[in-house]
């Protein structure tokens, strides 16, 4: 099904997600990259308010949130969004335009903050094949 989310992804990652920016292809290309399980745009409802977050690693149950835009109304969305998920106590990774080339780095210390543990590292084994 084809709704007004899905007709503005047009960046393609490495495993051919489209996403909505930039910013959102480094993220999911990185939790690719790290072998972390996430779904891209969940929908859910808190309070009635229909929210669509970024990410969500299934594993760990965190929310990623790139708040990658600057228009008035966008800011204005995305402070009530932070609010609603303060308060039902969800746990959030959220990131901004200013960590773009280190999101990676930014996603490990959010995680490792929220779950007191190292984040997730991929496990290669010698018989695998990785494609270019």
């Amino acid at each position: 099904m084809t709704n007004r989310y899905s007709r503005q992804r047009k960046y393609c990652t490495k495993k051919g997600l489209l996403v909505r920016s930039p910013g959102e292809l480094e993220v999911a290309n990185f939790l690719d990259d790290q072998g972390v399980r996430f779904e891209y745009e969940p929908s859910m409802t808190i309070d009635g308010y229909n929210w669509h977050p970024d990410f969500y690693l299934k594993d760990s149950g965190i929310y990623i949130e790139y708040f990658g835009m600057h228009s008035k109304d966008y800011r204005r969305n995305a402070w009530h969004k932070r609010q609603l998920i303060e308060r039902e106590g969800l746990p959030l990774i959220p990131l901004y335009p200013k960590s773009k080339g280190r999101l990676g780095a930014a996603i490990k210390q959010g995680y490792e903050k929220i779950t007191h543990r190292k984040f997730p590292q991929k496990k290669y084994f010698p018989w695998q094949t990785h494609s270019i």
